[in-house]
């Protein structure tokens, strides 16, 4: 949740990092900003963050699950070192 938390505060600098990329060096931050703003609206900052979103959340939940399972087989291992049972 944090992640995806992070993603909607953050996905507006993206939009706007992008579109500079795009226009090369012709783009000034503020200028990039007011274009977005007049043309799209707010709505224009978060233009792709659907997508975003499903690439981070599986990404995360992997993360999250891997990083269990491998705490979980360490105490086995090392419960099995010291004699004792889980």
């Amino acid at each position: 949740m944090s992640k995806a938390t992070a993603s909607l505060i953050t996905y507006p600098h993206e939009v706007v990092r992008s579109r500079m990329m795009d226009a090369r060096q012709t783009a000034k931050l503020g200028e990039t900003i007011r274009r977005i703003a007049a043309e799209e609206g707010a709505s224009g900052f978060y233009s792709g963050l659907h997508v975003s979103l499903l690439r981070v959340i599986p990404n995360c939940c992997i993360t999250f699950m891997t990083y269990e399972m491998l705490l979980r087989f360490a105490k086995q291992q090392i419960n099995k070192q010291h004699g004792e049972h889980p």
